[in-house]
């Protein structure tokens, strides 16, 4: 997701199919400081080694189901104990579905790539990178000058995408090494190490005060868009070069915020209008725009200025975001923007950003099926529509959880569908663990 869409949240939302339900009566198990006496611990140490192990998609998908579903018990166990819920750190979480994200791509590439990557030789290097993301890399480099094109293409991309979450990696690959932990494998020296490697490949990070240690500079994907520009290699690397981080902080500047959410989907859809990933792309940045608002529209409050506490916010800086990115779609398809175009009418409105409203609302007279929806537009059009400011504070508490709610199941439905994960319900009961954010 490109940005924050495909790490932390789906970890939070998803629920998981059905395996034998764990004892409550069992002593926790800490992954932190894993006791492998504990009998609480042995479906924990089956699925850290399984990660250890896994080397193809399927498995890969089949870990997530698993985690989910440990998890998911683990927090209705310590709810039901009403307890301070706690569901470990996220490393291996957040690496199942990079390597989901890196698989959908790989395979979206070329259909030929489900069987290559299947062969010992990469799944070999894939098994690696689960146990030391380092040596991978190394091993990996080696194989990027294969005389194998699509060997070429595949071992950049994954480089590339080992290197952008290599710090994440590395912990999981920690975690999951839960037999040989030890108080020597400490996390001081684990950064020393990331440490020790950036300054060792500077070719390959971005390093300053804003950089946060070292921002990958995306050069592997950059390679691919070169040596293979007419292919979905290049469009492959566009899209995982989304989730590169770049350095600087918007230190609470709403704009900022939004801009970086957007701009690298937009960079995409200028390069590759007619791209498979287009409709994707747009419903997570629809459903992104939406996140960013939700303050907003909890208090009914789109013209004057945030709480200090939420950062600096003006109505036309905002705007002028939303019309920078809707300038990037104007040779997407017309029917792929039918709910983007909705969505960006109704929030010039709220933003008295009337003339570009009129134009978006003329737009879709021409293109898109009568709808109540439209006739909602054009009506708050006409009579000067600005969403009243809300002063009840409970009021704005119980608007914003129901608005949260629903984007974090849509961000849940958007990336379960694109990992392969449609058996997998999301859990509303997840939703209330991160309500006070």
């Amino acid at each position: 997701m490109p940005t924050h869409t495909l790490q932390f949240v789906l970890l939070i939302l998803l629920g998981a199919i059905s395996l034998p339900v764990i004892s409550q009566a069992r002593l926790p198990c800490e992954w932190g400081n894993m006791d492998v006496s504990n009998p609480a611990c042995e479906r924990p140490q089956v699925i850290l080694k399984k990660y250890r192990n896994a080397s193809t998609y399927a498995e890969h998908q089949s870990l997530l189901s698993d985690l989910n579903q440990l998890r998911n018990e683990d927090f209705q166990h310590q709810m039901k104990a009403k307890k301070t819920v706690n569901l470990y750190d996220p490393f291996i979480d957040e690496a199942l579905m990079f390597w989901l994200d890196w698989y959908q791509v790989a395979l979206t590439a070329r259909a030929e790539n489900r069987e290559l990557l299947d062969s010992e030789t990469w799944r070999k290097h894939i098994q690696l990178a689960h146990r030391d993301p380092y040596a991978a890399i190394a091993s990996l480099n080696k194989l990027s000058a294969s005389t194998d094109e699509n060997d070429r293409a595949l071992s950049l991309l994954l480089i590339g995408a080992l290197t952008n979450q290599l710090n994440t990696l590395a912990e999981a690959a920690n975690q999951a090494s839960v037999s040989i932990q030890s108080k020597a494998i400490d996390h001081e020296k684990r950064s020393q190490r990331f440490d020790t490697y950036v300054e060792k490949h500077k070719l390959d990070f971005n390093v300053g005060e804003t950089c946060y240690g070292g921002n990958y500079t995306g050069r592997h994907f950059a390679a691919v868009k070169k040596r293979y520009p007419q292919s979905n290699y290049a469009q492959a690397a566009a899209y995982l070069a989304m989730r590169i981080t770049p350095c600087g902080e918007c230190e609470g500047d709403f704009s900022c915020y939004l801009s970086k959410s957007l701009d690298p989907i937009s960079d995409f859809l200028k390069a590759y209008p007619h791209s498979r990933y287009v409709t994707i792309l747009l419903k997570r940045a629809n459903n992104q725009i939406r996140g960013h608002f939700i303050d907003r529209e909890a208090q009914g409050d789109y013209l004057s200025k945030s709480d200090p506490k939420t950062g600096d916010y003006t109505a036309q800086s905002a705007a002028n975001v939303l019309i920078a990115f809707e300038g990037a779609l104007k040779p997407i398809a017309p029917t792929e923007l039918i709910s983007t175009k909705l969505l960006l009418a109704d929030l010039y409105i709220k933003l008295n950003q009337r003339g570009n409203a009129k134009r978006a609302i003329d737009w879709l007279t021409e293109h898109a099926q009568e709808s109540a929806e439209l006739g909602v537009l054009r009506q708050a059009l006409a009579v000067d529509h600005v969403p009243k400011q809300v002063e009840n504070t409970k009021q704005i508490a119980e608007k914003k959880k129901e608005l949260m709610q629903a984007y974090r199941r849509q961000v849940c439905e958007l990336d379960k569908a694109w990992l392969g994960q449609e058996s997998i319900a999301c859990q509303d009961a997840r939703l209330k663990v991160i309500e006070g954010d």
